[in-house]
């Protein structure tokens, strides 16, 4: 009686445990509109709870049964040794809270690594062949779908143009399914429910192998016409999502995936085409792609024309060497157990290098996943993430030696490992890739383990009655615990900022009702209550710096609110950047009312004093000098700051801008030079500096920035609007042949200004009486 209870408990759990896996391969499809980054948290709250539940019903199988207990592989070794070290760094690094729990941008930190470590140990005990088939094709077919809303976006089904705008909450009348199908982003790159192209492609990467490999497997013509069109279909979204790291990926997995068959391949010809082949993507791919690289650029291929413009000299490159070398200095600070996941934001503000201003101003990863696990979890970590793919492609050879895995599946697996490595090299992770790794990680366990025998059952008597009632309510408890007060907080972060945006822009909102709902947000303490904080201050300088019909006591009610708040978040932590929003908000204060100065300018010293490169901190302070009036203070602060010699356009357009307001002409004729000198200022910048220098009278100034951004606007064929401004300066300084040409091109260019017209003809007919004439 109880051997019988006993199987039936164990295949009740198995039912659970399995179907809850056969969840997964859903979660890219889940897109949550009403909780803060919906495409992200959604999918990862659905992870977790599914985990803890079957984690717990695992767990319960694992104590009572030994073969559903781990085997100490060497797969399994790297994965408990990396995962140690990560519970190491976590409990060292600079903010073990945000490290352990991250934010709702990314969903990750060590309680996701811990996930993905448990989903590994169920796949690798519990999975056999007809279950990881299943697995398999539901992630094929999902796949499928994932595409398919990709296709839908860049057709532009929800192009925010096509619907109508309601009258009463200024909102757009959009039909309930674009909340799941996204307009196309700027650029024409899709990212489907995923909800970045960069994800999207690495998930669709992953794919395209397995259609291959399951495409050589199968021995059925019907299903064999299936697998190409679903490969076609995956690699047309694939191309769409335009990720040249996931690219080169590709390239270097098929590269493997041929490297691996030449070797393997007994038969004489196929070796010989094998071998031309790789002889061809070796020597003649690269030379095509150098000599016909600006054809590519502008053919207008996705994905290969972007792919075509990779150039050391290219913004994007720049800027990541720059990354990379902000990494490397986070490495040196802290060697052994590195920051910390989610930490990065703090050697990358504290070595910021002034040539990246104008770029993102926060960068959270290094956009290279082994110098991530460098900067997170120190050179320990870093080797343990090395040794991880160095024992998995050992075990791939070894288990292909052994036939435990075919020629095709050691090929196809290598290659699927490969192309993630090089993409890794140049990009991020997410959950949905993270998913299909370790699965990969667990087949290779599997296939290693089928053949051994397990140990036989040990007597547990009473307590195997006991135990798996005791697992059932651990999971849900853990579940409910973990994740039921964020995914609260969450949904409520966007409510109740929705309502302060609404009250902001129709007077007849209730403010005081929507900023008692923020503060019952704020009171979560959760994870989630940092990325509130974070929003709940954006919103404040936002709210102090646009027209708005809120009156004047609810804005500064809000803005003591977030400040409060901010102060509260910064105690304590080494955090450069919300020290700076803090700052910032400070400022705001000082602003509206004229008191604080001092706690402003005290807080903006202390955010320069955490990270002395951080030049938007400079920037900031020198703002709150201009604010106050101080132009002494803030002419000595933007002099020591074009001492560092940025190559950063945007830094000395900044600075231009300062001279401007400091109303200091020959000042801004230095800055103005040196700024030429280091970089190209772009013609439309010049256009709207040199109307502001005009503006103020500083007509010198305004000259030589209009003539020279004319010049060079009319050499890239650019618009230029300040034409009537530079045929004015023109008629003041004699020049009054070039002055009337000017008048009339501005008046060729726009044709139907009837305004305009009239006033060229009294400006020509002024310089002719000027004349004489």
């Amino acid at each position: 009686m109880a051997n019988s209870l006993e199987l039936n408990i164990e295949k009740f759990f198995l039912l659970i445990i399995k179907g809850g896996v056969y969840i997964l391969p859903f979660l890219p499809l889940i897109v949550v509109p009403g909780f803060f980054f919906p495409y992200i948290t959604g999918k990862n709250f659905v992870f977790r709870i599914v985990i803890d539940i079957i984690g717990a019903l695992w767990l319960s199988l694992a104590i009572l049964n030994p073969k559903y207990r781990p085997r100490f592989t060497k797969i399994t070794i790297a994965l408990i040794l990396l995962t140690g070290i990560s519970i190491l760094a976590t409990l060292f690094s600079a903010d073990p809270f945000r490290s352990f729990w991250s934010n709702f941008e990314r969903m990750e930190g060590l309680v996701t690594y811990l996930h993905l470590f448990v989903l590994f140990l169920i796949l690798a005990t519990v999975f056999k062949k007809r279950d990881w088939m299943i697995l398999f094709y539901i992630s094929l077919s999902v796949s499928i779908l994932v595409s398919s809303v990709g296709f839908l976006e860049k057709a532009r089904v929800c192009n925010p143009e096509k619907f109508s705008t309601n009258t009463l909450t200024g909102n757009l009348n959009v039909p309930s399914y674009c909340s799941y199908i996204p307009d196309l982003t700027e650029g024409g790159r899709i990212f489907s429910s995923i909800g970045n192209s960069i994800y999207l492609a690495i998930y669709l990467l992953f794919h395209l192998f397995f259609i291959a490999w399951a495409f050589f497997q199968s021995k059925q013509n019907w299903l064999k016409v299936l697998l190409v069109a679903a490969f076609i279909y995956d690699f047309a979204a694939f191309m769409l999502a335009e990720s040249r790291g996931a690219l080169v990926g590709l390239a270097a997995g098929v590269f493997v995936v041929l490297s691996i068959s030449f070797f393997q391949a007994k038969n004489r010809r196929l070796k010989y085409s094998l071998a031309a082949i790789l002889l061809i993507s070796l020597l003649v791919t690269p030379l095509l792609l150098v000599y016909n690289q600006d054809r590519l650029v502008k053919s207008g291929i996705p994905g290969i024309s972007r792919l075509a413009g990779i150039s050391l000299g290219a913004s994007t490159s720049v800027s990541r060497l720059q990354i990379w070398g902000i990494a490397r200095e986070a490495i040196k600070d802290r060697p052994i157990l590195g920051w910390g996941f989610e930490n990065f934001q703090i050697p990358y503000a504290i070595h910021y290098n002034p040539n990246l201003f104008g770029n993102e101003p926060w960068f959270d990863r290094t956009h290279n996943v082994i110098l991530d696990w460098f900067v997170h979890a120190g050179i320990l970590g870093g080797l343990a993430y090395i040794a991880l793919f160095a024992v998995i492609f050992w075990t791939i050879c070894r288990l292909f030696k052994s036939g435990k895995l075919s020629g095709i599946e050691s090929a196809f697996i290598s290659g699927a490992i490969t192309a993630y490595i090089v993409q890794n090299i140049f990009v991020f992770d997410n959950l949905t890739s993270y998913i299909l790794f370790f699965s990969l990680a667990a087949y290779l366990y599997y296939k290693e383990t089928a053949d051994e025998k397990a140990q036989a059952k040990s007597d547990w008597g009473g307590f195997e009655v006991a135990l798996p009632a005791f697992a059932i309510v651990l999971g849900i408890t853990v579940a409910i615990l973990v994740n039921a007060r964020p995914m609260i907080l969450s949904k409520s972060l966007i409510t109740s900022l929705d309502k302060i945006t609404t009250a902001m822009r129709y007077p007849n909102q209730d403010f005081n009702l929507a900023m008692k709902e923020t503060k019952e947000m704020l009171a979560s303490g959760t994870f989630g209550q940092r990325e509130a904080r974070e929003q709940l201050a954006n919103l404040a300088n936002t709210m102090t710096t646009v027209k708005s019909e809120l009156q004047a006591q609810d804005v500064l009610s809000f803005l003591n609110l977030a400040i409060s708040e901010t102060k509260d978040e910064a105690q304590g932590r080494l955090s450069p950047k919300h020290e700076l929003i803090l700052a910032r908000m400070e400022k705001q204060y000082f602003a509206l009312t004229g008191n604080s100065y001092e706690e402003a300018l005290g807080q903006f010293k202390k955010a320069i004093e955490l990270a002395p490169n951080y030049i938007q901190s400079r920037f900031g302070l020198v703002e709150l000098y201009l604010t106050s009036g101080d132009k002494t203070e803030a002419t000595k602060e933007i002099t020591e700051l074009e001492k560092i010699n940025p190559k950063s356009v945007e830094f000395w357009n900044t600075a231009l801008l300062v001279r401007i307001y400091l109303n200091d002409e020959a000042a801004g004729i230095s800055t103005y030079n040196k700024a030429k000198e280091l970089v190209k200022t772009p013609p439309d910048n010049l256009d709207s500096l040199g109307k502001q220098a005009f503006g103020r009278k500083l007509y010198n100034l305004a000259f030589l920035l209009l003539e020279d951004g004319y010049q060079k606007a009319k050499a890239a064929s650019q618009p230029f609007t300040s034409l009537v401004y530079l045929a004015q300066m023109h008629a003041e300084r004699g020049n009054f042949d070039r002055a009337i040409e000017l008048a009339l091109e501005a008046e060729e260019r726009d044709p139907k200004n009837e305004q305009l017209k009239a006033e060229i003809a009294k400006f020509i007919d002024s310089i002719n009486k000027v004349r004489g004439q």
